[in-house]
């Protein structure tokens, strides 16, 4: 079923504003009303939030004012907004481009963990310290890496039964720290042999950013550890430590490169916001018309709130 024209869900949002004005002026100071039909001042009672008739009635005359000023669209020439628009409307296009490049980015990073994730199970000891866990080999790999991954599962299974092949691996599964960081390292040359020159970038690039981010937990983690050591427990700390642990654990796990890619994508949400409003609102048949619209719903509430307090 076709999705309805945005024009029409606009018109029909603006339909239900004005509705929902009118009832929100009629409807709590219906008391009032009657005051104000039967001819006796309610400019000093209070409507909404305790706050006078008057004053409320200021606002519906500031309201009226803003929506007056929908005149102004019709000075502006409509060719020259148009131009604005369709400028808008490319460098939407391009930083949605650069954004779904980025967004691939740390999608391969969370990959290459995933894909270590494969061969090494670690899991915290019962009962044991803070810190204690058994590293140990992932006996349940998975039956796939998505649509998008650079391998096939074929290429992944030769490649496991590879290094599975040249680790002498204990009866228990049981890994050690050599073991370890020979499947880290065979799982990076794989990895990057699949990439193509494009992707190789991208993947530094993600990289980076997450070695960073990584870096000021570690730090902030031992700072935390010090002022423990020299202030003693408190409250603050146990909360601030354990929020820098979720933390640490959360970069380490292969949802890690997307939290790295949190900051840079927030930065990137006022832009984007901006194009997409100059694009709907300029490259149009009648630029800034939605204007016009949303003018008329601040009339009507306005002139509701001034004419009680009238």
């Amino acid at each position: 079923m076709p999705s309805p024209p945005r024009g029409r869900v606009f018109n029909g949002v603006i339909v239900v504003s004005a509705l929902a004005g009118v009832v929100v002026v009629v409807v709590p100071a219906r008391h009032l009303w009657g005051l104000w039909f039967a001819g006796k001042p309610v400019d000093e009672l209070p409507l909404f939030w305790d706050v006078p008739v008057l004053v409320w009635g200021r606002i519906g005359k500031v309201l009226q004012f803003a929506a007056g000023l929908a005149v102004i669209i019709d000075l502006l020439d409509p060719d020259k907004l148009r131009a604005k628009g369709r400028g808008a409307s490319q460098r939407l296009r391009e930083r949605r481009a650069q954004r779904l490049a980025k967004l691939r980015s740390h999608r391969l990073s969370a990959l290459r963990r995933r894909l270590y994730d494969s061969f090494v199970d670690v899991r915290p000891v019962v009962g044991g310290r803070v810190g204690d866990a058994v590293v140990s080999l992932n006996t349940r790999p998975p039956t796939g890496f998505g649509h998008d991954a650079p391998f096939t599962l074929e290429d992944y299974l030769g490649f496991r039964e590879r290094v599975l092949a040249g680790l002498d691996i204990r009866t228990d599964g049981r890994l050690s720290n050599e073991q370890t960081e020979e499947i880290s390292e065979q799982v990076g040359v794989f990895f990057k042999e699949h990439l193509s020159a494009q992707d190789k970038v991208l993947y530094e690039q993600s990289e980076k950013k997450w070695e960073r981010l990584f870096a000021v937990v570690v730090v902030a983690l031992l700072g935390s550890v010090v002022y423990h050591l020299t202030a003693g427990s408190s409250l603050e700390w146990m909360l601030l430590h354990g929020v820098l642990m979720v933390g640490f654990f959360t970069l380490m796990s292969p949802a890690g490169a997307y939290v790295a890619a949190l900051p840079g994508l927030a930065r990137e949400v006022p832009a984007l916001v901006a194009g997409y409003l100059a694009t709907h609102l300029l490259d149009q048949t009648r630029p800034l018309h939605a204007f016009r619209k949303i003018a008329v719903v601040l009339f009507i509430i306005g002139f509701g709130l001034d004419l009680l307090a009238s």
